[in-house]
């Protein structure tokens, strides 16, 4: 929901399936990969233009490189065709974004984990506001209670 824009608020549904293989050995590979699809229904009406159907996929994996210590890398793309023109744009937005991650996933002391990754992102679009490239660095840290 978006408070104080309700003309905006949606209903998303998204449905989708998972694959994931650890491949054995000294560094316990671990793949994965994933695609899904789905929907965003405008809750207004007369407002199609801020709905729309996407699809997508992701891979990736993650290594050991040391007992505390793992690298994990995803490529994801999302593809979003949405439901009416734009009315200041006058056109039908669609969307194809790409996101790039890279981490690491070191834990210094048992239930802690300090992760620091890069993540990047592209989404191109035919409607210039929306058409962004755009680079993150993030560090978590993590406690778990177990």
């Amino acid at each position: 929901d978006y408070p104080g824009q309700e003309i905006r608020n949606a209903d998303r549904t998204v449905g989708g399936v998972a694959y994931a293989r650890i491949l054995g050995g000294e560094r316990q590979p671990v793949i994965f990969a994933g695609a899904y699809a789905g929907e965003e229904r405008e809750r207004a009406s007369g407002v199609p233009h801020l709905g729309h159907r996407l699809w997508g996929a992701r891979l990736g994996g993650q290594m050991t490189l040391r007992e505390n210590l793992v690298a994990f890398a995803s490529v994801s793309y999302e593809d979003r065709s949405y439901g009416g023109a734009d009315p200041l744009f006058l056109v039908t937005r669609g969307d194809n974004q790409t996101d790039l991650r890279l981490g690491l996933t070191y834990t210094p002391w048992k239930l802690w984990s300090i992760t620091p990754q890069l993540a990047h992102t592209r989404n191109s679009s035919n409607i210039v506001i929306s058409d962004f490239e755009r680079t993150q660095a993030f560090i978590t840290l993590r406690r778990d209670f177990r």
